[in-house]
């Protein structure tokens, strides 16, 4: 089966794609909502239940983001056959939900800077701030906090939480859509010049003084040669190592799904 549908695969690579295919962003379907929901109670059960940080205290917040890649067209569908063919991995990673064409990655908003009643917060390692008597309502992600190993990010507008989950206190963040042609480095290298405080930064930016997230957080996935001049974010499931398309599995996204990336390149 697997050599039936890497075939399929080699054969839709060599489909010519529109680039006006990728301006199109559409709406989650009835049944894609309904996953949605499924999966974000099952990612946050887990994250307060493996928390390190999660007490008793009722002024905690949990701060989860997501951000989506989209693809249309023919590589919707090479990326959808690809999916279905590492569908035990993906699933097994935990942070990564697969639609139709596009595919989120969720994660905890380590290190975020948020306002809240007024007052700023930086959230710890699992995106978690005490904030007494809060209103979720209120709660906005302006930044990220320098660490030792992501620089200091400012957004050009604060980020309110589109879902919430008031029983848990858990607010989740949508950080952005990507409609992808190509290679991920490619696009974040075409955006590298928005700059700091306009959408995010790119990866060899963020994590200097290491060469990126590969190397700063010791991801290194063995399916391609680390480079160290460019975001390893193509070597993923299923990679050719070309940078097509490969970014779930990738090193970038693992990193990206254990908090550390989520800054780079926003909407």
């Amino acid at each position: 089966m697997k050599k039936i549908l890497f075939f399929n695969l080699f054969l839709l690579s060599f489909i010519s794609r529109s680039k006006d295919e990728f301006l199109f962003i559409r709406e989650l379907s009835s049944d894609e909502q309904i996953r949605v929901s499924e999966f974000e109670r099952n990612y946050i059960n887990h994250l307060i239940i493996n928390s390190k940080s999660k007490s008793d205290s009722k002024d905690e917040i949990f701060l989860i983001g997501y951000k989506t890649i989209s693809y249309h067209g023919t590589d919707s569908i090479f990326v959808n056959v690809l999916w279905e063919t590492f569908k035990k991995e993906i699933e097994a990673q935990g942070s990564f939900l697969t639609l139709d064409g596009r595919a989120r990655i969720y994660f905890p908003m380590s290190d975020a800077i948020v306002k809240c009643n007024g007052t700023k917060y930086i959230a710890d390692s699992n995106g978690v701030i005490s904030c007494p008597n809060s209103n979720l309502d209120d709660v906005t992600v302006v930044g990220r906090e320098k660490t030792e190993k992501s620089i200091f990010t400012k957004f050009r507008h604060p980020y309110s939480p589109n879902n919430f989950f008031k029983q848990e206190k858990v607010l989740v963040f949508d950080l952005g859509s990507r409609p992808v042609c190509g290679s991920m480095s490619a696009h974040h290298e075409n955006h590298s010049s928005s700059g700091r405080g306009v959408r995010g930064v790119p990866c060899i930016e963020n994590h200097q003084p290491y060469s990126n997230c590969t190397v700063a957080y010791m991801i290194a996935q063995p399916r391609c040669t680390t480079s160290y001049d460019r975001c390893m974010d193509y070597n993923g499931f299923g990679t050719d190592c070309s940078g097509d398309g490969y970014f779930l599995g990738s090193d970038c996204s693992i990193a990206m799904a254990q908090g550390h990336c989520w800054n780079e390149v926003m909407d």
